[in-house]
């Protein structure tokens, strides 16, 4: 059977073996402002994006402009494309910046109270009780809200307020009165409702990355519950411990009653 030639661009490459997916080039060069590659108001110049991603021209031009919508980069006619928001790197299991300055991450508790336990809730913290303390807090940058935290946890832990430079262990420790030897996390996706993207400062139906976490105490007895809402756009997690060289933990404030839209949206 005599095989057919196959120019390659009808195998998704060109006549120099250029990778022609914008999707890949988006992932390769969101993944480099993240990762610092390419800093904030740095001018990003087509022709060399083309040569060191090895890339068509209109792969990087979609991929730019897709990195324009999500608002990471902004396009000008004459001055080129500029990075205007590398996002913000977190621990998976912690809320610590992974890497960069040491910005101050402030929680600001939104609404704490008592609500009904669910079957799910008393399989995850291990009680039979039919009521459990439900506090809710956000997350804030530089004064920019990126995420909201649903903690539940038996009524029997008094309700305190924290402050100070403190990772989410040490302020568990400090709420609960115990040391956090063991947190299990998953992640995953979905998108916000009306309450969520009006506190995150996004629009209705935008993508949120979830976190859910159970924290554990030496005894391995759960703690705490909890589930976490950040803004898909701005937040990416990091597994491993942070290098104590490149990471401040960040300042924890947490306060009552206050307005959670009092911070201004990442631009």
């Amino acid at each position: 059977m005599r095989e057919r030639a196959t120019h390659p661009r009808a195998v998704g490459g060109s006549a120099g073996n250029r990778n022609t997916l914008s999707r890949r080039v988006h992932d390769m060069l969101l993944a480099s402002m993240h990762h610092g590659i390419y800093a904030e108001d740095q001018v990003l110049v087509e022709d060399q994006l083309i040569a060191h991603l090895d890339a068509s021209r209109t792969a990087v031009r979609e991929a730019l402009r897709k990195l324009a919508d999500e608002g990471v980069v902004e396009r000008h006619p004459r001055s080129g494309t500029i990075v205007v928001n590398t996002g913000v790197r977190i621990a998976l299991e912690d809320i610590r910046l992974a890497d960069g300055p040491s910005d101050e991450m402030d929680i600001v508790i939104t609404e704490q109270r008592t609500v009904p336990s669910t079957s799910l809730l008393r399989t995850r913290l291990s009680t039979s009780d039919r009521r459990l303390r439900m506090v809710e807090n956000t997350f804030a940058l530089k004064g920019a809200v990126i995420g909201i935290r649903t903690a539940y946890f038996r009524c029997s832990f008094e309700a305190v307020s924290y402050d100070g430079r403190a990772a989410m262990s040490e302020v568990a420790a400090r709420f609960f009165g115990r040391t956090v030897s063991r947190i299990d996390t998953s992640i995953g996706a979905t998108t916000a409702d009306a309450r969520t993207a009006r506190i995150l400062g996004i629009a209705e139906g935008s993508a949120v990355v979830v976190r859910n976490q159970t924290f554990y105490d030496s005894h391995e007895r759960p703690i705490q519950i909890a589930f976490d809402h950040y803004r898909a756009d701005r937040v990416t997690f990091v597994h491993g411990r942070p290098s104590t060289a490149a990471v401040a933990s960040p300042h924890l404030h947490a306060t009552g009653g206050q307005d959670p839209e009092r911070h201004r949206p990442l631009r």
